[in-house]
């Protein structure tokens, strides 16, 4: 089972591309950066 759910995932990954910043966007969701990125890869893959 997944840590984060579908639907956290897809609310940082909005948030990011709002701001064009992974740290800001892992330090407001107290997320890993290894995490953000892997989730923008795969949303842009879609």
């Amino acid at each position: 089972m997944s840590k984060y759910t579908l639907d956290f995932k897809y609310q940082a990954v909005q948030y990011y591309q709002r701001v064009r910043s992974q740290q800001r966007t892992a330090d407001h969701f107290n997320i890993s950066r290894t995490y953000l990125r892997r989730w923008i890869a795969a949303s842009n893959q879609e």
